[in-house]
């Protein structure tokens, strides 16, 4: 049936779209000496709508987070469903928070528990979407990094400080890249972001530590 419907299309001279990968970015980095590798993605849907994911991975665990987001004439981007999954050990778990713009209101939900609903603001984007938009503001000079990110039915705001240029080495070769660190009201936990000019000032390098000191690197494979 699927190869007659196909003959049918193709005699009426109809364009069957699929999905066109953008870019697919891999970094390496390695938590307590495991090796994990993580993709970064954008996808341009056959809807019109993109998908921007971050899926991490090793033989242990897999964890993905999606964005789907729409671009508005005036160039900025709405979320409007953001999924994340999480395998450990064959465990899994499922969350996403949904964006309802008529309505202004956003509806976090977590495997069978009850719904969370958060009021939304014009502007506010999820918490997948943001890392993408440090790149576009970069590459459009805006002089400030800071999103109001909606995460597990929070409101939370990301504002990175810019630290100036800083000389790194990704893969043996040595970049200059912008240095970012997240404004936090306490040090109990930091985040750093490198974002190199040459790359069109791709996120090359991100450091991350936790409260309890654990901490990891991530570098972008060239």
């Amino acid at each position: 049936m699927k190869i007659v419907i196909s003959l049918i299309l193709l005699t009426l001279g109809l364009h069957i779209q699929a999905d066109e990968t953008l870019f697919s970015q891999e970094y390496k980095t390695r938590i307590e000496g495991i090796p994990i590798t993580t993709t970064r993605s954008l996808v341009l849907r056959d809807d019109g709508t993109y998908r921007f994911r971050i899926r991490s991975s090793n033989f242990l665990a897999r964890f993905q987070e999606s964005s789907y987001y729409e671009l508005l004439e005036d160039g900025s981007l709405r979320p409007f469903l953001n999924q994340s999954e999480r395998r450990i050990f064959g465990v899994a778990s499922k969350s996403e928070t949904r964006f309802d713009w008529e309505s202004m209101i956003a509806i976090f939900e977590r495997d069978d528990d009850d719904l969370r609903e958060t009021p939304l603001e014009p502007g506010m984007v999820d918490r997948t979407l943001y890392q993408y938009l440090m790149e576009l503001d970069m590459r459009a000079g805006r002089p400030v990094l800071s999103y109001d990110v909606v995460d597990k039915g929070r409101i939370r705001n990301f504002t990175f400080e810019n630290l100036g240029v800083e000389d790194i080495e990704i893969d043996n070769e040595l970049m200059s890249a912008y240095k970012f660190r997240r404004e936090t009201e306490t040090d109990e936990r930091e985040t750093l972001v490198w974002m190199a000019a040459n790359m069109d000032y791709e996120i090359v390098k991100i450091y991350h530590r936790e409260r309890d000191d654990t901490e990891y690197t991530m570098k972008r494979k060239l």
